[in-house]
């Protein structure tokens, strides 16, 4: 809102990009943003993670968006820049890209064999949505949904085979 009204003021020619949960190379997870990494990397290298909010089930929705396809997308706006200012774009993985955090932690014991023990807290203050999904119908016709990243390969960047990036994300994400 603040590009836009910023935009508006003085005149200059803006495009705005919404983003849901975003993943993919370096996306470095944290609990309360990145959390389709900081899964993926508490299975690999080890700590702890708990459902929060809403029985405390992991039942809470995210899409995901991985950032090559956020990249291309932002590619494809600049090549047309004029026919996109001033536009804004909810831009997600959309309800075929999205996963509960339960469906998260089973994908990540399928992926890397290691099963967590899984800790809940039933209420969390901070909780607004039980699902938060982009709806994109916009931005879908500007990118090639074909295109869109799997979801699986999206979520396992971190354990496919960077060894030159292992040991830095070890060290980041063990610390747990």
């Amino acid at each position: 809102m603040l590009i836009e009204e910023y935009g508006e003021a003085y005149g200059l020619k803006a495009i705005v990009n919404r983003c849901g949960v975003l993943t993919g190379p370096w996306q470095m997870g944290k609990v309360d943003q990145g959390f389709f990494v900081l899964w993926a990397a508490r299975h690999l290298y080890g700590g702890s993670l708990r459902y929060m909010g809403f029985g405390g089930c992991g039942y809470q929705v995210r899409d995901v968006l991985h950032v090559a396809d956020l990249y291309d997308l932002i590619r494809l706006e600049i090549a047309s820049f004029d026919a996109h200012a001033g536009k804004t774009y909810n831009v997600g993985g959309g309800p075929e890209i999205s996963v509960s955090l339960a469906e998260l932690s089973e994908l990540c014991v399928q992926r890397t064999g290691s099963r967590l023990e899984m800790s809940s807290d039933s209420k969390r203050q901070t909780d607004i949505h039980p699902a938060a999904v982009a709806f994109n119908r916009r931005v879908n016709k500007l990118l090639d949904t074909g295109k869109i990243n799997d979801l699986i390969k999206s979520r396992f960047y971190l354990a496919s085979g960077h060894p030159e990036d292992r040991a830095v994300q070890e060290n980041i994400f063990s610390a747990g």
